[in-house]
């Protein structure tokens, strides 16, 4: 199968790598975000450095059997903590000596619940994954295999604090450390303590249902340094889709850098330690509790690189984080920088827990050189960080790409291919003019392993014909982290229609992964394939896998026509006119061809813009948001006036 590494995926807001190599020693991702039952939002998860106050003698000594496997007494809160949108309330709790909490009186299935083994773990294991329906409701700041620090001093204790309604309920482990464990099924080997004399805490709030994680100190195990699965996250009532709120880390990665997602039953374990990695003293995971009314802006999908004069659709995936359904909810999009534009979208009923992706109103790319900042917004609400998202786009004479453009950008991409096999690995683009394609671009990772391997450009329809394919190119060590540009010997017309480029690599002794990757969370469906055949076969949409974004472009032949020079002339009028939002644009006689609209201002600049498809005979041209005055519109040579008031 194709491969990936973590090193460097593309971390945005909502854009983020979630597939690691669990071999290597890293943490491996697991299945999509889906429809939340848990009313945490990974979006809102909050790691942050902090302070970490151990209890002393506040509070009460938590009773156990033993300091290995046991399960505590049922222990008060000291308030009722609501929980994960349970319609009861929890008053009460039992603890586990393995580093995790069941909220409510009953204990989770065995005092010994613990993950299988100490790398290669299996599914269900553990109290995360467990299928048991005694091991929900579960709270897991440090789950594995834990026993009493050889130094001594092993307590658990639990204290509230505080006056109502604002009340701390903490508990906490104190000096602990992980018991050596078999490696895996097939390593019987032990693996050595990574953490020695380790202490941590939950904390419940009172009223706003926030869970924090924090981490004490810690010193590192005899070992040997090894990575060790650790299960950390929240776990809601049962065990279907989307309860499970966990942080991925690979073992070498530091705390501070845990990313978090809310996510089906993984394949395995995504949070791993190691002794020579500890926790900054008072680091935090905070899990804030949703809001009624929470819409996140995951994506934004873009070109990275776009040819002026190109008229193209900004799409965005909009998450419903809250607890109700989202209705007539606005969606904006504002485009500066070499253009001018903004449209809008609404959404209505969208339910809690689910997201929907919106399709805005083209808008025609300025003339090369340029860059554009694409962004988009939603109303402010009680977690304002996820109100909007941004992406750059760079205008370019010729080239399409999903990559923006490396330099200074502080992206690292990431590798994608299909090792000692053969296989193609595409894009497909867009593509609404009769066009020639001249050359298909490649960025070559650095730990791609590709040097001195073969790989060429190829040209396919979306349903996998052959259009061309470029001479073969050895890739050199200078390549690695560049560009390099694979040309066609003869040039290959492309129709008005959409079109895939890919780099094909052959079978070869040597595992090699060609093509950058970026991550994208959600992955948009439609834009990233492969296929395991150089040719023959369907090409394969690679979202629901989670990967994207290819690093993978198309040059076409000559710049796209400049907006600024006249289509022919399209008679029209415009009613209503006056108007305050938006008003019809009726042609004399359908288009021939697609054509920009444009609105100019007093000064003669254009302040929206949208596209005439061929054979239109109308169009409704929206002006909302535009001060009142006397406008411009035109199409082609032909122009009209607007007043808006």
């Amino acid at each position: 199968m194709t491969h990936t590494s973590p090193f460097g995926r593309r971390v945005s807001r909502y854009r983020r790598s979630h597939r690691y190599l669990l071999a290597a020693g890293l943490a491996l991702g697991a299945g999509p975000v889906l429809g939340q039952q848990l009313s945490y939002y990974a979006g809102n998860v909050q790691n942050l450095a902090a302070t970490y106050q151990d209890l002393t003698t506040t509070g009460t000594v938590i009773t156990t059997a033993n300091l290995d496997d046991a399960n505590s007494a049922p222990q008060a809160i000291g308030f009722n903590f609501a929980f994960a949108g349970t319609a009861t309330p929890f008053t009460t709790f039992v603890l586990n000596t393995n580093g995790f909490l069941r909220l409510g009186s009953g204990a989770p299935s065995s005092p010994a619940l613990v993950l299988d083994y100490a790398q290669n773990t299996t599914v269900p294991s553990g109290p995360l994954t467990s299928t048991d329906a005694r091991d929900s409701n579960i709270l897991a700041p440090f789950a594995t295999d834990l026993q009493a620090a050889t130094g001594g001093g092993t307590e658990y204790r639990v204290a509230t604090t505080g006056t109502a309604p604002n009340r701390v309920c903490t508990i906490q482990w104190k000096n602990v450390r992980d018991k050596p464990r078999a490696v895996s099924a097939s390593n019987a080997t032990l693996l050595g303590t990574q953490y020695e004399s380790f202490s941590f805490q939950v904390k419940l709030y009172e009223t706003s249902g926030q869970i924090d994680f924090v981490y004490g100190p810690g010193t590192a195990g005899s070992g040997p340094d090894a990575f060790r699965a650790v299960a950390v996250g929240i776990k809601g009532p049962g065990q279907p889709s989307g309860t499970l709120l966990m942080p991925n880390k690979a073992s070498t990665t530091p705390w501070a850098s845990a990313l978090f997602y809310t996510r089906a039953v993984p394949v395995a374990v995504p949070f791993n330690v190691r002794s020579g990695v500890l926790p900054d003293p008072g680091r935090t995971y905070r899990f804030r509790a949703s809001a009624a009314q929470d819409a996140a802006v995951r994506a934004v999908y873009t070109l990275g690189q776009l040819p002026g004069g190109t008229a193209h659709v900004v799409r965005a995936n909009i998450y419903n984080a809250g607890t109700q359904a989202l209705f007539n909810w606005p969606v904006q999009l504002s485009v500066s920088g070499a253009n001018t534009f903004s449209a809008s979208q609404l959404i209505d009923g969208l339910p809690a827990g689910r997201d929907t992706t919106l399709s805005f109103t083209a808008y025609v790319a300025a003339p090369a050189p340029g860059t554009n900042t694409i962004t988009v917004t939603v109303p402010a609400d009680a977690f304002p960080h996820s109100d909007r998202a941004t992406e750059t786009q760079t205008l370019t004479a010729g080239t399409l790409s999903y990559f923006p453009p490396l330099a200074g950008s502080g992206l690292t991409p990431s590798f994608y291919g299909f090792d000692t096999r053969a296989g193609i690995t595409a894009v497909k683009y867009p593509n609404a003019r009769a066009t020639v394609l001249t050359a298909v671009t490649d960025f070559v990772p650095m730990a791609s392993n590709s040097t001195g391997q073969v790989i060429y450009g190829v040209a396919l329809t979306p349903g996998g014909t052959l259009l061309g394919f470029t001479p073969d190119y050895v890739v050199k060590a200078a390549d690695l982290g560049t560009v390099v540009t694979l040309p066609f010997t003869t040039p290959v017309p492309l129709a008005a229609a959409d079109f895939l480029v890919g780099i094909a690599q052959r079978a070869s002794t040597v595992a090699h992964y060609p093509v950058g990757l970026l991550g994208e969370d959600p992955v948009r469906t439609g834009a990233f394939y492969d296929r395991g055949d150089l040719l023959k076969g369907a090409f394969a949409d690679v979202a629901p896998r989670d990967f994207g974004i290819f690093g993978i472009g198309a040059v076409l032949a000559a710049p796209v026509t400049s907006t600024a020079a006249a289509a022919p002339a399209a008679g029209f009028f415009l009613a209503p006119n006056p108007t305050a939002a938006a008003t019809w644009l009726t042609f004399a006689a359908p288009l021939p061809t697609a054509q920009p609209v444009l609105v100019l201002d007093a000064l003669g600049r254009a302040v929206r813009q949208q596209v005439a498809p061929a054979r239109a005979s109308r169009l409704l041209l929206e002006v909302a948001g535009l001060p009142a005055g006397l406008y411009r519109v035109r199409v082609g040579t032909a122009t009209g006036q607007l007043a808006i008031y």
